[in-house]
């Protein structure tokens, strides 16, 4: 059997997974995981892509102490934050934190140069506060030294396939993801990139799924004692690899990659790009094979983790859903989306106590209250989004694929079917780093197509069916 390592960034920490196709699904295998801490200085937030690098070559020695052939290497990442390369390939600058512009507050001026339904109309994308073109004009508003005389900009997971090999690529679902790619063409649009002052010279050879990226090289081999291992180009970022992973080749499958900002949506035969879609903030991105992910970015159980360090940072999420399932079921339902939620100055507590009154509902009493209001608060956005992405792709969906952190949470998953009146299926761990070895299968020639693959991890023994009552 071939074994291919997963390597996933995630806001919170880096894995390193070994996995291995099976007629059971994907065999994975946790290897390894370290913090992705952020820095921040003279007002700036960035990522340490020197730390990821040297936790990495620390996750392949582990790797090959094992002793354990590897077919390939893939890398996912949480969004699409750029680094800046000099002429003479090295780092510039560590990258701008996509938290950078939220925490700030900027507006991108981007739209004094072209309106937001000419960039939805180009990309499919909408005016995302962390999206590539909002944060690369933000550093062109502030006179970034860096952007101001790079030679090359590369995505984070790009970056670091480039610092394992010395290739420099872009791949092209994270470049849809950061609405760079022409949603209709698949290329990089050279109208957007040059309202920020840039052009696809800037960027590194374009690549899709499935291509080499290039070999380890001979410092990397020498400091890990791994050999010549291919870097394969996966879809790059996690939620579309998750969406990848979803354990169903039939049509109509929707989608929940539940963390603390999920994304909710199907996968579609193409972009929809209505005015309607726009104000909905659906976001459509490349996926493989022709598809397009038809998605929103909803406000997940991260609120939920910020509830628990107001109560109980110590409580365990098993706990903390044993809590929920035991209060008192007729809770009041608010929608987690609202601007107060997005606010850091006040406590989850005080924003549900005051949409309560608001809405003229009774407030939670008990810390499992308040758990069990927020998580059918979140079910309901879950199935409401589900019902706009829908609506706008004129499809129907039989089933909802729960992924992701939370995909374990019994009471999410089951209020979920309830709300919907549809079967969801949860308890599929990893599924980011499923889609990524299900894209290293494929291009090592161990798997033909991936509904194949798809079809097999239906199989997966962790998987777990809610019925609507």
């Amino acid at each position: 059997m071939k074994r291919y390592v997963a390597i996933d960034i995630m806001p919170e920490a880096v894995r390193t997974f070994i996995g291995t196709p099976t007629e059971h699904g994907i065999d994975m295998e946790l290897i390894d995981s370290f913090p992705n801490r952020q820095i921040s200085l003279f007002g700036h937030v960035y990522w340490n892509m020197y730390v990821i690098y040297v936790g990495v070559i620390d996750s392949l020695r582990k790797i090959a102490q094992r002793g354990v052939e590897i077919q390939s290497i893939g890398i996912d990442g949480f969004g699409a934050d750029i680094c800046c390369f000099g002429s003479d390939g090295q780092l510039l600058s560590q990258p701008l934190s996509f938290l950078d512009i939220i925490e700030d507050k900027r507006q991108a001026k981007i739209f004094n140069r072209m309106s937001e339904d000419e960039l939805y109309g180009l990309t499919g994308m909408p005016n995302l506060s962390f999206s590539s073109i909002m944060l690369l004009d933000a550093m062109r508003c502030y006179g970034s030294t860096a952007l101001s005389v790079a030679d090359k900009l590369l995505f984070m997971q790009d970056a670091l396939a480039y610092m394992l090999t010395g290739e420099m690529t872009t791949g092209s679902i994270v470049a849809s993801a950061g609405s760079l790619l022409n949603i209709t063409t698949r290329s990089l649009d050279s109208e957007i990139l040059s309202r920020v002052g840039l052009n696809a010279k800037n960027l590194g050879s374009f690549v899709e799924a499935g291509m080499s990226v290039g070999f380890l090289n001979h410092d990397v081999q020498s400091w890990t004692g791994l050999g010549s291992i291919p870097v394969v180009s996966v879809a790059g970022h996690n939620v579309i690899s998750a969406a990848m992973s979803v354990p169903s080749c039939t049509p109509n499958q929707a989608y929940i990659f539940a963390s603390k900002t999920s994304a909710v949506g199907m996968e579609v035969d193409s972009p929809q790009l209505t005015m309607s879609a726009m104000k909905a903030k659906l976001c459509n991105q490349h996926s493989i094979g022709g598809y397009i992910c038809l998605h929103r970015f909803v406000n997940g159980l991260g609120v939920l983790d910020r509830l628990r360090k107001e109560w109980d940072s110590n409580i365990s999420d098993e706990e903390l859903f044993k809590l929920a399932a035991a209060a008192d079921e007729n809770q009041s339902v608010i929608d987690t989306d609202t601007f107060e939620f997005s606010q850091s100055n006040t406590t989850i507590t005080q924003v549900i106590k005051q949409i309560c009154n608001y809405t003229r509902q009774p407030q939670p009493q008990s810390f499992g209250d308040y758990v069990r209001c927020l998580i059918i608060s979140v079910a309901t956005k879950y199935a409401e989004t589900l019902s706009v992405v829908s609506y706008e792709a004129k499809l129907d969906f039989d089933e909802i694929h729960m992924t992701g952190k939370t995909s374990d949470n019994p009471l999410l998953c089951q209020s979920l079917a309830d709300i919907s009146g549809k079967t969801v299926i949860g308890g599929q761990e990893f599924a980011a780093a499923r889609g990524n070895i299900m894209i290293q299968a494929i291009a090592s020639g161990e798997a033909t197509c991936i509904d194949d693959l798809k079809t097999v991890e239906r199989n997966n023994k962790n998987l777990v069916w809610y019925k609507p009552h």
